[in-house]
């Protein structure tokens, strides 16, 4: 219920431009910092097939992908988010 009414706001397309805007590597992201909590956002969002369309609309496959291939918790939570996105 909450994702639903989450997924038909902005802020599925905020989190997603707030990764793609940021300049910092994922690697040098602080703890709760914008990115960090977007893709925390994000990650819970994807795992709600009624959120899920807002992401993917929002571009959160292309924005993330790149993430996976970080060795840290960044890249986990990406990987995550991207299986639950469908991505291949």
């Amino acid at each position: 219920e909450n994702a639903a009414l989450i997924g038909n706001t902005d802020i599925p397309k905020c989190v997603v431009e707030n990764i793609r805007s940021t300049t910092a590597p994922p690697s040098r992201w602080t703890s709760n910092s914008l990115e960090d909590f977007s893709l925390f956002v994000i990650l819970n969002l994807a795992q709600w097939p009624v959120s899920r369309e807002a992401l993917v609309t929002a571009g959160a496959v292309d924005v993330i992908k790149p993430i996976m291939t970080e060795g840290d918790l960044q890249g986990l939570k990406a990987t995550m988010a991207c299986a639950f996105l469908g991505a291949n």
